[in-house]
C-alpha cells in the first residue's frame, strides 16, 4: 500500500529526469540523425565525437587574420615629435663641412644636431633647407638630402636616423604591471613583445583576455591563446591600443557526484550525505578544460546514485556552431545565443573519449542525473521507513 501511494508522489532528486529532455527538446539532434520535432524550450545535442569537436571550435578566441595589413614586415617612416640625427659624411677636406686644413680628428663626417619633427612634419638641414620627411624613411630621406647637398659638399654621403621614436608607439595598459607607451622598433614588434614591455600581466594567461584596438576595430583573445598558438601572436602597428583585462572563468556541477575536489571558487559545497543534492562553483585553472576533467573536479560519478546515460551539459551556444552540427535555428532567429543540452552517454566505452574531446566553456553547468534504479531505492527506503514506524506503534500498543 505504502509503495503505491508513494508511485504516484515526486520524489526528491537533483534536477531534471532522462525522459523530460527528449519530451521538453524544440528538436533532438540524435548521433544517427538530426530530429525535426518541435516543442518549446531548448535544443537537444547528442555529443558525438562530431558534435564534441565542432562545439569546442567554435568559442576559441583569435586574433590571427584580424589585421592582415600587418601580416607582412615593415619599414617604420618617421612622424611628428621624432628626435631625427643627420650625418653628412663627405670625400676629403676643404668641403662644404670639412674646411681645408681642418684636423679629421673623428673622421670625415659631421653630425647636425638632433631634431625633433615639426608638425607640420618638416627637418632643417643646414645647406639644404627645410626638408619633409613625414611618413617617409630615413634611407628615403638622406637620398634626397644628399641631391640637395650634392653641388655644394664633396661627395656627400648622408645617413638619417631616429634617435627617439615618439609617433611610432603603442599603448599597453589594463593589468599590467607597467602600463604605459611602448616605442616599435624597424622590426616586426608583436603582441607578446608589447606586453614584456609592459612587464607582462598581473594575472595568469588563462584568466586574461587581451583587446587591440586599431582604427576603430577591434579583436579579442586570451592570453593563453597566444600564448599556445603563434598565429594569434599577431604584429604590432603604431597607435594600437592593448588592454590586458583580467576575465576568470567558471562553471557549476550538480547533481548526483561524489566528494569535490579542493579547487571550487564561490561557495563550498555541501557537505556530501546519501540522498543530498550537492552543487558546486568551480574556476578554470587552464586555458582548456573538458567534461572529463570537469567531472573529476566536480568529485566524479557516484556510483549507486549516478545515471551514466545522462550526463548533460547546459550552455547557450552560438546558432553558427549548432547550424553546423545539423540543427535548425530558425525558431530562434534574432534571440543571440541559443538554450542547448548537450547530452553524453559514458555508459558506452566511448563516452569517456567524446568527453575528452568535449571543451568545457565558462558559465557552463554540468549535471548527473539520477540513475532510475536510484528512485526505486529511495521508494524502498522510504517503505521500509514507514513500515518500520507501524511495527514500532504496533508494539507499543501491545504493550
Amino acid at each position: 500500500m505504502s509503495a503505491s501511494v508513494l508511485s504516484a508522489c515526486a520524489l526528491p532528486a537533483d534536477g531534471p529526469a532522462s525522459a523530460s529532455y527528449a519530451r521538453s527538446a524544440v528538436q533532438h539532434v540524435a548521433s544517427d540523425a538530426p530530429n525535426d520535432a518541435a516543442a518549446e524550450r531548448f535544443i537537444l545535442v547528442d555529443l558525438t565525437p562530431r558534435t564534441a569537436e565542432i562545439s569546442s571550435a567554435g568559442r576559441r578566441s583569435s586574433l590571427a587574420g584580424a589585421f592582415s595589413r600587418l601580416s607582412g614586415s615593415r619599414d617604420l617612416v618617421i612622424g611628428p615629435g621624432d628626435i631625427v640625427r643627420v650625418t653628412v659624411f663627405e670625400a676629403g677636406t676643404g668641403g662644404l663641412f670639412n674646411p681645408q686644413n681642418t684636423v679629421l680628428a673623428r673622421g670625415n663626417f659631421v653630425d647636425i644636431p638632433d631634431q625633433e619633427v615639426l608638425r607640420n612634419g618638416t627637418l632643417a638641414v643646414p645647406y639644404a633647407g627645410q626638408v619633409n620627411v613625414t611618413g617617409r624613411r630615413p634611407v628615403d630621406v638622406a637620398e634626397e638630402v644628399e641631391a640637395r647637398l650634392r653641388q655644394r659638399a664633396i661627395e656627400p654621403q648622408v645617413v638619417v636616423s631616429v634617435v627617439n621614436r615618439r609617433s611610432n608607439l603603442a599603448t599597453v595598459g589594463g593589468d599590467v604591471n607597467k602600463p604605459g607607451r611602448v616605442a616599435l622598433t624597424p622590426g616586426q614588434d608583436r603582441v607578446l613583445d608589447a606586453i614584456a614591455a609592459a612587464e607582462g600581466s598581473k594575472f595568469p594567461d588563462y584568466e586574461t583576455l587581451v583587446r587591440v584596438t586599431r582604427s576603430g576595430r577591434q579583436s579579442v583573445a586570451r592570453l593563453s591563446a597566444i600564448h599556445s598558438n603563434p598565429a594569434n601572436n599577431i604584429p604590432v602597428g603604431p597607435g594600437d591600443v592593448i588592454t590586458l583585462e583580467r576575465d576568470p572563468r567558471y562553471f557549476v556541477v550538480m547533481g548526483a557526484l561524489g566528494p569535490p575536489a579542493q579547487t571550487q571558487i564561490a561557495r563550498t559545497p555541501l557537505q556530501q550525505t546519501t540522498g543530498l543534492a550537492r552543487s558546486a562553483l568551480f574556476s578554470f585553472d587552464r586555458d582548456r578544460m573538458n567534461l572529463a576533467e570537469g567531472l573529476a573536479k566536480g568529485g566524479g560519478l557516484l556510483p549507486d546514485r549516478a545515471d551514466p546515460y545522462t550526463i548533460v551539459v547546459y550552455r547557450r551556444e552560438r546558432p553558427r556552431v549548432l547550424q553546423e552540427i545539423g540543427a535548425d535555428v530558425r525558431p530562434f532567429a534574432g534571440g543571440g545565443d541559443i538554450p542547448t543540452v548537450y547530452r553524453l552517454n559514458v555508459r558506452d566505452p566511448s563516452g569517456f573519449f567524446v568527453a575528452q574531446r568535449f571543451l568545457l566553456q565558462n558559465e557552463d553547468i554540468v549535471y548527473v542525473a539520477n540513475s532510475p534504479v536510484s528512485e526505486v531505492l529511495q521508494i524502498s527506503a522510504i517503505v521500509r521507513d514507514i513500515s518500520g514506524t507501524v511495527l514500532t506503534v504496533r508494539d507499543a500498543g501491545n504493550r
